[in-house]
């Protein structure tokens, strides 16, 4: 039994789709190399859930090569959980400072469309009395590193999603020296990633 079988894979009721994050501290500058032991903090599992209208953003009106696209900021704003790289800081897409994600399409074979996203995510949390911090603020960023999807032109429908984003998390004062992070947004339309 899987506990939560629509995380990162197919679709819900109503075409809901819940995308799989995946969320980890790194504690090396340089990526160039493999990382030494202990370079990677905990792996912080997440999710995005969006309705079917939402989920259509991410793809392309025009399945052509060339073709460009915005996801609707509305849209967008609710992949705030990739800026909480351990505790879950971010619970609100109002928290969201600026965001833009966007689509382009690579390349169409075979009915297949290949796309490619770029983009960017901030979010400032400002704590509260429940949570011993009240009106002190972390802040959080992320750069899309790259994104990959693939849309089927003749079904009319994304097959697949890969998001890759490099973060920096400010904690609050006075441990707000910037720390990095990575994340990954991930998603398959079938039974295929099992």
């Amino acid at each position: 039994m899987v506990s939560l079988p629509h995380r990162g894979v197919g679709a819900q009721a109503g075409g809901r789709v819940t995308l799989a994050v995946t969320d980890r501290w790194v504690f090396v500058k340089d990526l160039s190399k493999d990382a030494p032991p202990g370079a990677l903090g905990a792996t912080v599992l997440d999710n995005v859930t969006l309705t079917a209208a939402e989920f259509k953003g991410l793809a392309p009106a025009d399945p052509k090569a060339g073709a460009e696209w915005s996801v609707p900021e509305a849209t967008a704003r609710k992949f705030f959980p990739v800026l909480s790289a351990a505790d879950t800081v971010f619970r609100d897409a109002r928290e969201v400072t600026s965001v833009r994600l966007a689509g382009r399409v690579e390349e169409v074979k075979g009915g297949l469309a290949y796309l490619a996203f770029e983009g960017d995510i901030a979010a400032t949390h400002v704590g509260t009395k429940s949570e011993a911090r009240e009106g002190k603020q972390c802040s959080s960023e992320a750069k899309l590193l790259g994104g990959t999807g693939v849309y089927d032109a003749k079904a009319g429908r994304l097959v697949a999603l890969t998001l890759v984003y490099d973060g920096r998390f400010r904690n609050y004062p006075p441990y707000d020296a910037p720390a990095r992070f990575g994340a990954v947004v991930e998603w398959v339309s079938g039974s295929e990633k099992r």
